[in-house]
């Protein structure tokens, strides 16, 4: 009996701990390829492929389920790996506006070795994304 108790003790912490690290996902609604960046400020706006004049994607910011990886201003790229994620969504009679504040860490593609903590706010209505760094 002693080892039956202690046998489902393990089991329940490393599942604990299994689900503790499991890597965090980006949400599905910002989830594609983004291009055509403005900036204005620490606010840098993109949009869908389908928005841009011509269908033309300069400066493309991708996103998956894993991560998020865009270019700053023709420095390398930059590849984010998200740690913490909440998200909210606000719907009116025209559409629904999702956002998402994501702690990630970020490292340049030739420094996967250093990585450092960004937080960073993520705001969609239709076709635009909207970042802006903390």
């Amino acid at each position: 009996m002693r080892k039956l108790i202690l046998a489902a003790a393990m089991c329940s912490a490393v599942g604990s701990y299994v689900h503790a690290a499991a890597q965090k996902k980006m949400p599905i609604d910002f989830i594609g390829e983004w291009c055509a960046p403005e900036k204005d400020g620490d606010t840098t706006t993109y949009t869908l492929p389908s928005w841009t004049e011509d269908h033309k994607c300069t400066d493309i910011l991708s996103i998956d389920q894993w991560q998020f990886v865009f270019n700053m201003g023709g420095e390398e790229e930059i590849y984010c790996d998200p740690v913490s994620v909440r998200t909210k969504a606000d719907t009116a009679p025209s559409g629904t506006a999702y956002f998402a504040t994501i702690s990630a860490n970020c490292y340049a593609g030739t420094a996967p070795d250093r990585k450092t903590r960004r937080t960073v706010e993520f705001e969609r209505y239709k076709g635009r994304l909207m970042l802006k760094s903390k």
